[in-house]
């Protein structure tokens, strides 16, 4: 809110105008008020005094612990309020935790007797030992990536396995494959483990494009189990090629990817 004194001593307010001389008067009529406000709640302040000293002792003391209860009374009173309403919260919540817990159920524990749980785990240990054999078995069929020259007379055994069964080679690559990092032991445990596993027993890839019949690519699959070294297909992709050879058999473009 702005006003504008004027030369003719007068105070412009809104749309009013108050005379300077009224707006003094006011003022200090204004503080005449406080004044006598502030002499009254002295006085009003010294009579409590005098009274208080016109007591006995006995009073005194019993005035004094009548206004300490209260206000204790009402210091508890404004503490009480909020604990109790987090108590009665907690209390709710243990209410609903109880009620969950008796509504759970134990499963059933089935009663097999000592001598029918042994023969399961000699079932078990049964099927372990055969499945580590089978394992091991496969394990020795596995060329050994430090030997060079093997792993070079595997590709010729490949090569003339596709000769031998009709099938053209057309391209011979080994497939560049990124050896993946060895996880840290900070990782997840079960990942960590398939990570390792993952690392220790990765091997070679060559694909291959080889050109064919179907008859042919059947015997060429059968031949690589009869390869001394262990060979499995990784990636496999065929295109029929519109051409019939001279016995009538159609010309299968074939891609294939051979992990050794």
């Amino acid at each position: 809110m702005s006003a504008n004194i004027s030369d003719s001593n007068s105070v412009t307010e809104g749309e009013g105008t108050v005379d300077v001389d009224t707006a003094v008067q006011l003022k200090k009529t204004i503080a005449v008020v406080h004044v006598r406000e502030k002499r009254n709640f002295s006085q009003m302040f010294l009579k409590y005094v005098a009274s208080y000293q016109q007591l006995s002792l006995r009073e005194q003391l019993l005035l004094l612990g009548m206004m300490t209860l209260f206000a204790v009374f009402l210091y508890g009173l404004i503490r009480w309020l909020p604990m109790q309403v987090d108590l009665q919260e907690q209390t709710e919540r243990l209410q609903r935790h109880n009620k969950q817990l008796r509504s759970l159920s134990v499963p059933s524990v089935v009663n097999e007797s000592s001598s029918s749980l042994q023969r399961k785990l000699e079932q078990e240990e049964w099927a372990l030992a055969r499945l580590q054999n089978e394992l091991e078995g496969v394990a020795n069929r596995w060329l050994h990536l430090d030997d060079k020259a093997a792993l070079q007379s595997l590709k010729l055994d490949i090569s003339s396995l596709a000769l031998r069964t009709g099938l053209e080679v057309v391209v011979n690559k080994p497939v560049d494959v990124e050896k993946l990092a060895l996880p840290s032991d900070h990782a997840n445990p079960h990942l960590n483990a398939a990570s390792r596993l993952i690392h220790e027993y990765e091997r070679p890839g060559v694909q291959y494009e080889m050109q064919g019949s179907y008859p042919s690519l059947l015997t060429f699959f059968n031949g690589l189990n009869e390869l001394p070294n262990q060979v499995s297909l990784g990636q496999f992709d065929i295109t029929v090629v519109d051409l019939r050879t001279e016995s009538g058999r159609q010309t299968l473009n074939i891609s294939l990817t051979l992990v050794l």
